[in-house]
């Protein structure tokens, strides 16, 4: 079969949400055009509805490698990150996004930029808690000491 025809048989089935059957279209093609970002964008992007991050973050980070200017591989890429618990890496790919987003109604980009600030937020209270962690284990530690 041509790429077009497996590229419509998967199109066709994710837009019925039959998702399994439509990775199965993916993966014939990734076995013919194992680089062909839009593949890779559209594997991912299942995955991630999957729930399958893990699976997800491998095709969308070879995705936005091949095809960095692909808003909706980056958008998922940075989801992906975020959901599997990568805030460093999904912080980095959301700030990639918003230089992205241009097409996208001011709306959205306020939305994302949320987000942004919020990952962060978290990062920063991330590191003040480990910081009074080791501090605490410092006075622990000093004042158990045995000699």
């Amino acid at each position: 079969m041509t790429f077009d025809n497996l590229w419509g048989q998967a199109g066709w089935l994710y837009e019925r949400n039959q998702l399994h059957a439509a990775l199965d279209i993916l993966s014939q093609m990734l076995e013919k055009w194992p680089h062909h970002p839009d593949v890779l964008r559209n594997s991912g992007v299942i995955h991630l509805k999957l729930k399958q991050h893990d699976v997800a973050i491998d095709y969308l980070r070879k995705a936005t490698a091949r095809s960095p200017e692909d808003e909706l591989a980056s958008r998922s890429y940075f989801l992906a990150l975020w959901g599997s618990g990568h805030d460093e890496e999904a912080l980095a790919e959301a700030s990639r996004f918003t230089q992205l987003t241009k097409s996208y109604p001011k709306k959205y980009q306020v939305i994302l930029k949320g987000i942004l600030e919020a990952l962060k937020q978290q990062e920063q209270e991330q590191i003040a808690a480990h910081n009074v962690r080791n501090m605490i284990a410092v006075e622990i530690s000093a004042k158990t000491a045995l000699f």
